[in-house]
């Protein structure tokens, strides 16, 4: 908007070519990349419609028509693009609050079910403490330890 205020108003340099591309092209550019909400592209694209008026290309009753017309289009999209935002942002919440209530119920079950329950990653690392674990071995298992480290060579294979 500085650059548009800078050569059309105070330069005065206007070249239909260069002033085509400042009205067709910024709306787009500031509404898309710069603005970071619905309002502040509704800002933004009325500065740039206000600063445009001084430009001087032919048919240019035409061409501020067709600005207005691609504003109300940005804006209506910058309002989606929120909204799709905003959306995902709720999705995401409902999707690690039932991933938390999942693992617990799963979790549960398997403590009703088994003697000893333990939670490991890829490397077969216990991420939390196992003390059923540790009561049924008769020894300390803590979070970090291997669950290999643990069995017998036999039960390796059966366990990996």
């Amino acid at each position: 908007l500085s650059y548009i205020f800078v050569v059309f108003w105070i330069v005065g340099y206007h070249d239909p070519l260069h002033d085509l591309g400042n009205i067709r092209a910024a709306s787009t550019y500031l509404s898309v990349f710069i603005a970071v909400n619905a309002q502040e592209a509704t800002l933004y694209l009325m500065m740039h419609f206000l600063l445009c008026l001084k430009a001087d290309v032919p048919n240019m009753r035409e061409e501020m028509v067709m600005l207005i017309i691609t504003d109300m289009y940005l804006v209506g999209a910058s309002w989606g693009r929120e909204a799709l935002r905003d959306s995902l942002a709720q999705l995401l919440g409902l999707s690690q609050n039932m991933s938390k209530r999942v693992k617990r119920r799963v979790q549960d079950t398997l403590n009703y079910l088994c003697d000893a329950v333990v939670v490991v990653d890829e490397e077969l690392e216990l991420l939390e403490p196992a003390p059923e674990l540790g009561c049924l071995l008769s020894r300390h298992v803590t979070d970090g330890r291997n669950l290999s480290e643990m069995c017998h060579h036999e039960s390796l294979e059966t366990l990996v």
